[in-house]
């Protein structure tokens, strides 16, 4: 477990279902990225994420404001993440099959939508 505040350099894959359009498409690739940058990159990226829990990081954070912080309500382990990830996606109007958080370089989680079920690849 990580105490020291610090940051990861996520990679999010994305997978969607549903009927293709007249072009062939599920969805356009432009539209994909606009989603995923409006609910998640433009919020997460370059932020600390801070466990409400955790007085000791959310009072730090709260005194030292030249911080982007973004308050959640769960540990941030990857598989929190991409779990809360597939809730703001679908909340965003994607139909997702299956999503894809890469911690590190041998740290992912995945998450499928015909089961919820998370899984962790540590390799």
């Amino acid at each position: 477990k990580c105490y020291s505040p610090h940051g990861h350099r996520y990679e999010l894959k994305v997978e969607l279902e549903g009927e293709r359009d007249g072009n062939g498409l599920v969805m356009d690739f432009s539209e994909v990225k606009k989603r995923v940058k409006e609910c998640i990159i433009d919020v997460y990226d370059h932020a600390f994420l801070v466990y409400r829990k955790d007085t000791t990081l959310h009072t730090f954070f709260l005194l030292n404001n030249d911080f982007k912080i973004v308050e959640i309500d769960f540990e941030s382990t990857v598989e929190n993440l991409i779990n809360h990830f597939a809730q703001i996606l679908t909340n965003g109007g994607l139909n997702i099959s299956r999503l894809e958080l890469k911690e590190t370089s041998d740290s992912t989680a995945i998450w499928v939508k015909e089961t919820q079920h998370i899984g962790a690849k540590r390799i």
